[in-house]
């Protein structure tokens, strides 16, 4: 940076003089605009911005172009002056109005700039909005994301519980199947101990038949029997009946003869013939 400060002392000579008013003020536009950068606090979140920011406008440009293309016309003019004092004193002054064709162009620079300057407006407004809705949409997104964990985490618990279940119903399904398989044991030492049984209960039925048999021997047997005691009692009452009939006919001859009655024990060998017991009656006369 050149040491130009902003006051300074102009020489005598005219040309000498714009052509230094003409530097400082290039140095000066210059020194304001680096002082400009070297103070900018870079607070936007964009460092493009920043730099376009700092940057020089076009009538800054324009102005320092101008500037130096001025410096370089009239460079001989100046060393010419320096060397030829006399030329000075004849001109007095150099123009310092721009010339119309630069001053259509400054005027399109500044309007250009006004322009610029507007868009730049919009577009720091539409930044601000879209910086709004960025953080707006990026809360959303953080609530979002939140409520995704959230739900993430009470589908994780929910899994875990589904799979702590699954575990016990595993177990239940092993216990189950041994249960199973130790009622298939028990069924089948039941279907073996029914065949057994169904064995016993056919030989159990073979003989309940055989005792049929025997019991309808039996009751044929019986009703012999009871059709011999049937006989055996009818001539009971045969033999009673002649019993009476003789006990009255020796009453009456013991009536008229009397005589002596001798009562002997005599085996029994016919029960048809005696039919009386042990006991047989002789009646001897003495």
């Amino acid at each position: 940076m050149l040491p130009f400060s902003n006051t300074f002392t102009t020489p005598s000579h005219p040309r000498v003089s714009t052509l230094a008013f003409v530097l400082a003020t290039l140095c000066l536009d210059f020194d304001f605009a680096l002082r400009k950068n070297s103070s900018h606090n870079i607070d936007s979140i964009n460092a493009m911005d920043d730099i376009n920011k700092t940057a020089l406008t076009p009538v800054e440009l324009l102005k320092a172009d101008h500037a130096i293309r001025v410096a370089s016309a009239h460079s001989q003019t100046l060393q010419q002056d320096l060397t030829t004092p006399s030329v000075a004193m004849h001109d007095s002054t150099i123009p310092l109005a721009p010339t119309p064709e630069i001053a259509d162009l400054l005027s399109r620079v500044t309007a250009l700039e006004a322009s610029l300057a507007h868009q730049t407006h919009l577009n720091e407004v539409h930044e601000a909005h879209t910086g709004k809705n960025f953080r707006e949409q990026r809360h959303v997104n953080k609530d979002r994301k939140l409520r995704l964990q959230q739900t993430m985490r009470v589908v994780e618990n929910g899994m875990n519980d589904q799979c702590v279940e699954t575990k016990k119903l595993e177990v239940r399904a092993n216990s189950h199947a041994l249960q199973l398989k130790e009622m298939k044991k028990r069924v089948e030492r039941c279907a073996s101990g029914g065949e057994y049984l169904e064995g016993i209960c056919e030989g159990l039925q073979m003989e309940v038949e055989e005792l049929k048999v025997e019991k309808r021997e039996l009751q044929e047997r019986v009703k012999e029997l009871e059709e011999e005691v049937m006989v055996v009692k009818e001539r009971d009452g045969v033999l009673e009946g002649r019993v009476k009939v003789l006990e009255q006919s020796i009453k009456g001859e013991m009536q008229f003869r009397p005589g002596r009655i001798n009562i002997e024990k005599v085996p029994v060998l016919s029960a048809p013939q005696f039919a009386v017991g042990n006991y047989c009656l002789f009646s001897r006369f003495y």
